[in-house]
């Protein structure tokens, strides 16, 4: 039947044909998914975590990768608002607050801490805590105990302000560990 064997040849075209349409659909469906999580995450690093990933019913590599952003982006939204409402807290402090890395340098001051010394946020982070102190000896006789005790309460400084007012002050510090110790 030689005949037949055209036709075979067609229908087995046809049916390579409609694979291969089928495997188009299932790549441009997985195209518009991997789509989507890259705009999630986009947005998550812009610190936009309103927006979700649509999961599939199947169980496929997507819709895992899709379900595993979700939740990532839930779990960074919770800690970015726990973020921001610590940061409100100590902004809204009457006392100053000055955070300052094990090498003395000010990591952040409060508004307080501002207001007090005169000084913009922008002009004391990344300098030595002794531009706040007038004690020439601050770093060796107050910052190395509390390093070295975990704290200090109630010591009697004198805080230099930008026009260089001295103040006098009660100072505590204490070391706050990372998660690493």
């Amino acid at each position: 039947r030689q005949g037949d064997e055209p036709n075979q040849i067609v229908a087995e075209l046809s049916d390579i044909a409609v694979e291969l349409d089928a495997r188009r659909g299932a790549a441009l469906q997985t195209e518009r998914g991997l789509q989507e999580v890259m705009e999630l995450l986009v947005a998550m690093a812009g610190l936009d975590f309103s927006k979700h990933v649509s999961v599939g019913e199947d169980d496929s590599i997507l819709n895992a990768v899709a379900t595993a952003t979700n939740l990532l982006n839930d779990e960074l939204r919770a800690s970015v608002v726990s973020r921001a409402y610590v940061d409100n807290i100590i902004e809204s402090m009457i006392d100053p607050l000055i955070v300052v890395e094990l090498d003395a340098t000010i990591r952040t001051a409060n508004r307080a801490a501002l207001d007090l010394s005169g000084y913009r946020k922008s002009e004391l982070i990344g300098r030595s805590i002794d531009v706040l102190f007038a004690d020439e000896a601050f770093v060796t006789w107050t910052i190395s105990p509390v390093v070295k005790y975990g704290s200090l309460s109630n010591a009697e400084k004198s805080y230099r302000a930008k026009d260089g007012r001295a103040i006098p002050v009660s100072f505590s510090a204490s070391l706050m560990l990372d998660t690493a110790g």
